[in-house]
């Protein structure tokens, strides 16, 4: 209370109950102080600008995390393909497994999963596709790369099992193509989009496994593949060799 009552003698112009005496003792002004209007103003732009900004940063966030999950599932599946390796004594081929032969060898290296059945909950389902002749059953719960269509089964109906975190759908054309498609948050998360967090490998007849989209194979035509201005019913499966080496490649998704 001493403190407090030499303090107020020390203000020229009076003590505490003079307010003159307390501005001018602080530097201030009467003037110098925020009215409500100022105030709300201020408010309302830090509002307007962070309705701007916030989206983006959000954005980026999950685009990062995706980017991350993409490279973690590319090498669990190498990490898998050697493993096969070690227990089989050859590098596994495309051309080794017949028709539906390989997801469930490859499931066997993972903890925790369900393998998945037509109608199954927690599974991807099928729908009819009436604008097309030519692609009538498609995926509900996934879109193409621009977000145009519904994706078709194609490339994803000879297996499929979901893990903890993940979800992996599989393509066997023995013995020419073999297809490993991820979703690397799983398909009850967002965005479900393919190229944003479905991501598509192919292992070749020479035992290697490559990111779908990669020069000089399959699926290497951007324009039909992994484009935003691409209606194709696979675009997005080529996009997994852009993800994978173009750093500008996350900062431009459709």
């Amino acid at each position: 209370m001493q403190n407090t009552i030499i303090a107020s003698k020390s203000v020229k112009g009076g003590g505490l109950g003079n307010a003159g005496g307390l501005f001018h003792a602080l530097g201030l002004s009467r003037n110098s102080a925020f009215t409500l209007a100022e105030v709300l103003i201020t408010l309302g732009i830090i509002g307007v600008v962070a309705s701007m900004t916030l989206p983006a940063i959000l954005q980026n966030k999950q685009n990062k995390e995706l980017q991350t999950a993409l490279l973690k599932n590319y090498s669990i599946i190498q990490q898998v393909l050697d493993r096969m390796t070690l227990d089989r004594g050859v590098r596994p081929k495309s051309s080794d497994f017949d028709y539906l032969e390989f997801a469930p060898e490859f499931l066997k290296y993972f903890n925790r999963t369900t393998m998945c059945n037509e109608g199954q909950e927690g599974c991807a389902s099928k729908i009819e596709d009436e604008n097309d002749s030519n692609n009538k059953t498609m995926i509900k719960e996934y879109l193409t790369y621009n977000k145009s269509r519904n994706v078709s089964t194609t490339y994803f109906d000879d297996g499929k099992f979901r893990t903890l975190t993940e979800y992996y759908m599989f393509e066997n054309q023995f013995p020419e193509l073999l297809i490993i498609t991820v979703d690397v948050n799983g398909i009850k998360k967002k965005p479900n989009i393919w190229g944003h967090d479905l991501f598509s490998f192919q292992l070749l007849k020479n035992g290697k496994l490559i990111p779908a989209g990669t020069p000089n194979t399959n699926f290497a035509n951007k324009d039909t593949y992994c484009s935003a201005g691409s209606t194709h019913k696979l675009n997005g499966i080529g996009c997994t060799y852009y993800a994978i080496t173009d750093k500008s490649y996350w900062k431009n998704l459709p």
